[in-house]
């Protein structure tokens, strides 16, 4: 059995300081910088939307690193030949993006790119409201109902939240990919039901979305049925008994 291969070093990435010369422009680093393209300028929040990084060709870069407002999204491996770089994000706010690329002097040195020229994206709107179903829109009590929580597809949610008369009755952790959230419901009385989820806006902030359009279960007692079918069996009973 061959011996298990310690797994790559990762490049430590550093964004770099802007610093402005006497002259108004902006010394970034050596190599010239890549070019960034957005597929689009404006977005609705929780939208989908593609960053672009194209190096020059036969550019010796080591990682590509995409940054917004400052602060790096994301870092990729450079990969020999290739010379177009995507990350797609899902909207959360409006930002200035830029990429660079590094590249390795020698074994322990590695610098910076000029960073690319910024393009901004502007974001409308707050997070879409999920769409909330019942299984039946009438019970009796102690029957069990499901309340379905549905999610458009790319959410960025970390927690989904149902909704009773406006407390909060159940909560649960997302799975990526899934957009499909259920709770099983054990009647009790009528109510109106809702649910919304929460994104994370960044490492120490949380934002909820719209709350879902509400849906009104009404319940009705079982022992109210029970009650009106004795009754009624009674009475067919006596009638019965009357001589013609």
């Amino acid at each position: 059995m061959s011996a298990l291969q310690a797994p790559a070093q990762r490049l430590t990435w550093t964004v770099p300081t802007l610093v402005t010369s006497a002259s108004g422009g902006e010394n970034q680093g050596d190599f010239p910088s890549p070019e960034l393209s957005l597929s689009s300028s404006s977005a609705q929040v929780g939208d989908l939307v593609s960053v672009q990084c194209a190096l020059r060709p036969n550019i010796l870069a080591d990682a590509v690193i995409f940054c917004q407002d400052g602060k790096e999204i994301s870092s990729q491996l450079a990969m020999p030949g290739q010379s177009l770089y995507q990350y797609n994000i899902s909207v959360r706010s409006s930002g200035r993006f830029r990429c660079m690329y590094q590249y390795r002097i020698n074994q322990n040195k590695v610098n910076n790119s000029c960073l690319s020229l910024p393009r901004t994206l502007n974001a409308t709107g707050d997070f879409p409201s999920p769409t909330l179903s019942l299984s039946t829109s009438s019970a009796q009590v102690g029957d069990s109902v499901s309340a379905q929580c549905s999610l458009r597809p790319n959410s960025l949610a970390a927690l989904v939240i149902f909704c009773q008369d406006g407390k909060e009755i159940s909560s649960q952790l997302t799975t990526p990919g899934q957009s499909l959230y259920q709770y099983k419901i054990s009647v009790q009385n009528s109510g109106q039901f809702r649910f919304m989820y929460q994104y994370r806006i960044n490492q120490n902030q949380v934002n909820n979305s719209r709350l879902s359009l509400p849906w009104t279960l009404n319940v009705t007692d079982r022992s109210v049925h029970s009650g009106d079918a004795d009754h009624s069996s009674s009475g067919s009973s006596e009638k019965k008994s009357i001589p013609d």
